[in-house]
């Protein structure tokens, strides 16, 4: 190892955006529009390449004593044509600032080699620390190619885990069965990576992740998800300028097309305790070119607490249904401007486009639901996507109506007496019908305790 010198409106959730080189929301349709300036999934014509380090490695002793002795703002280089087995080694930490880095890309170049031959079950190759940064590498778990999956082991190995304040870029992740990167951060980047041969889930927004989350201009083979949310409150993501790519999944799977590429589950506890299914909080899916096969391309799996946008996507199925859905239908999904099929038939507002109701105060739903003693006041935001109309917007307690209207309800409108009620959960939900007659409905539980 060598080593050398060195408006917010009320109730929109607003996630802060990450330094861009281009306009935050491009024109046309699909990855194509990519205004980024560098090519989708990294690799040559890449502009944001590491050249040198505080630490020069090429072996494996060399790359562990450097993540001991790295400290915040130093970097870790890779040689160019550095082959680097980690079979071993698990739970290696990039610390808190430090920047690993290789240099996929240059003269196109494929990038150095990090790889395992065996890594433990839902154990992962590397944890990045807050702060830090890997860069320009290929890294190769220890899993077989999608393709020459014969009979099916699930091991939950996983390539990269994220802290808060991380970019992964300009890499090459594959081989992997859990996931390619596991955001478990606040404010985490994935973009311009060629994700490959992961089995389950290339990204995956995990429950400890927090907004903003950004997976921008990646090359993504899937067979069961893309892109996967755990659905947690807080929790979301942005995906914009992907290309997505589904591979049929292996006979031993039993799955007679690829799954849904771009995902958001259901929080399973709130599901599971109250029959409940909230999906996040806020899921932008937008500029993005999606090659299905016969596979769905978005799936939300419940209701974000604030809203779902799916726009300017170029979805290869022509059925707007197949492209996009959400279970049981429940709302706070706006899809809008879309293309579908390979003529790119644009369908500006398909019935998938459903009204938006946000509850303020208390902000709903939580688990456990928060504890409310006393005179409670709502406020709760219903709207609708630029050209609708909202019909009518009723409100029910315990399936009783409280409040009707042709808007949502003014705030200070709707105080509850919670003296005048038992002690205990009680459901409030809101029903908003659009001038189509589309509908959503949300609900949420409050824990009454005088």
């Amino acid at each position: 190892m060598q080593r050398t010198r060195s408006v917010v409106l009320l109730g929109i959730l607003m996630a802060v955006p990450f330094p861009v080189v281009a306009a935050e929301v491009a024109g046309g349709y699909g990855a194509e529009a990519n205004p980024t300036g560098d090519p989708i999934g990294g690799g040559d014509g890449y502009r944001r390449i590491v050249e040198r380090g505080d630490f020069n490695v090429a072996t494996a002793a060399e790359l562990l004593t450097a993540l001991k002795e790295a400290r915040a703002g130093q970097i870790i280089y890779v040689a160019q044509d550095a082959r680097i087995d980690l079979t071993g080694p698990i739970g290696l930490q990039l610390p808190a600032g430090v920047t690993l880095a290789g240099k996929r890309g240059r003269h196109g170049a494929a990038g150095p080699l990090i790889y395992c031959d065996t890594l433990p079950e839902q154990r992962g190759l590397f944890s990045a620390g807050p702060d830090s940064r890997i860069t320009g590498l290929r890294i190769r778990g220890p899993e077989p190619a999608i393709a020459q999956i014969g009979e099916y082991r699930r091991t939950s190995t996983m390539g990269i885990s994220t802290n808060t304040n991380v970019e992964v870029d300009n890499c090459e992740i594959s081989h992997f069965n859990h996931s390619g990167v596991n955001i478990r951060g606040k404010n985490v980047r994935v973009h311009h990576c060629f994700i490959h041969d992961v089995h389950a889930y290339p990204i995956v927004v995990a429950h400890k992740a927090e907004l903003p989350t950004l997976i921008e201009a990646n090359l993504i083979h899937y067979a069961w998800h893309a892109i996967a949310g755990s659905g947690d409150p807080g929790t979301g993501y942005e995906a914009r300028y992907n290309r997505i790519v589904a591979q049929m999944p292996p006979a031993s799977w039993k799955m007679p097309a690829p799954g849904h590429a771009f995902d958001m589950h259901a929080h399973r506890p709130l599901e599971k305790e109250r029959k409940g299914r909230v999906a996040g909080d806020y899921i932008s899916i937008h500029h993005n070119t999606a090659q299905l096969l016969d596979a769905v391309g978005v799936f939300i799996r419940g209701v974000p607490r604030d809203r779902a946008e799916v726009f300017h996507n170029w979805f290869s199925t022509p059925d707007p249904a197949t492209a996009i859905r959400q279970i049981k239908q429940d709302g706070n999904l706006w899809a809008y401007d879309n293309v579908y099929g390979p003529d790119k038939k644009p369908i500006p507002l398909p019935l998938e486009c459903r009204p938006r109701i946000r509850f303020q105060q208390p902000p709903l739903p939580a688990d456990p639901p928060p504890k409310v003693r006393g005179e409670v006041r709502l406020e709760i935001e219903v709207s609708v996507y630029g050209p609708l109309q909202l019909q009518s917007v009723v409100v029910q307690l315990d399936q009783q109506q409280i409040w009707s209207g042709q808007q949502g309800p003014p705030p200070g409108e709707i105080t509850l007496k919670t003296r005048e009620l038992t002690n205990g959960e009680h459901k409030l939900t809101v029903t908003a019908t659009d001038n189509r007659g589309v509908s959503s409905q949300h609900s949420a539980y409050l824990a009454i305790e005088n």
